[in-house]
């Protein structure tokens, strides 16, 4: 970490703290004195700005394939911090961008499924909110989106295709993997305890292993491609 002294585009001198490399830190206070107001600036800017919300579409999807947005708010939030704590999920931190916007906004994910019932809540908590259209260059994210959603959509149908060994009903609960001892006297641990399996209990579990194992493969060759 280091301290400089960075005189900000307004023309106002304060000195930051930052860390990382000396090359990235060199980039970020080039970039500060150029595009960045000191912060009583910033606070008088954003006080005299009214409050106003994008919706903006992201080019990745989620965990689950589900088409994702960025709804971020701009203008006075100061006086309306509480409240947009209240309503749960918002961050204050530079948004998702391709673009080189590093300024922090309050801001939350959400899926395309879920959007009406933010913009709802959004306008219920903040009444006074207007909204504005997002960069043209953003919405081409959700032609991107769109595209990686079908081909998702396509992996999992095949996924589903292929059949799931069943996991023998002896394993009910935690198991490490490991079976123990010798034929006539194997064992394993469920959650901790002890079990003593049959040669055919224990055969029946390798079995599992073998075909568990293969199913797995199988599914990691259908996400690479």
């Amino acid at each position: 970490m280091a301290k400089y002294d960075v005189t900000f585009l307004c023309g106002h001198t304060e000195t930051v703290e930052l860390v990382g490399y000396e090359k990235e830190r060199k980039r970020r206070l080039w970039n500060m004195s150029r595009t960045k107001l000191c912060r009583n600036c910033y606070k008088k800017k954003a006080a005299e700005e009214d409050l106003s919300a994008c919706l903006e579409p992201l080019a990745n999807l989620d965990e689950n394939g589900s088409i994702q947005f960025c709804l971020w708010l701009s203008g006075n939030t100061m006086e309306r911090k509480d409240t947009i704590k209240e309503m749960e999920g918002y961050v204050w931190r530079q948004r998702p961008s391709y673009l080189p916007d590093i300024k922090p906004y309050w801001h939350k994910i959400v899926k395309e499924e879920s959007i009406q019932g933010e913009l709802h809540l959004l306008t219920e908590m903040l009444p006074e909110i207007t909204f504005r259209e997002p960069d043209p260059l953003r919405l081409r994210n959700y032609e991107i989106a769109q595209k990686k959603k079908a081909k998702y959509e396509e992996m999992m149908k095949e996924i589903s295709c292929v059949g799931k060994p069943e996991r023998p009903e002896i394993l009910d609960g935690n198991w490490n993997g490991k079976i123990y001892g010798r034929e006539g006297y194997y064992s394993l641990y469920l959650d901790g305890e002890k079990v003593l399996l049959s040669n055919e209990e224990a055969e029946e579990i390798r079995k599992y292993q073998k075909d568990l194992d293969e199913y797995n493969e199988e599914i990691k060759q259908i996400k690479k491609r």
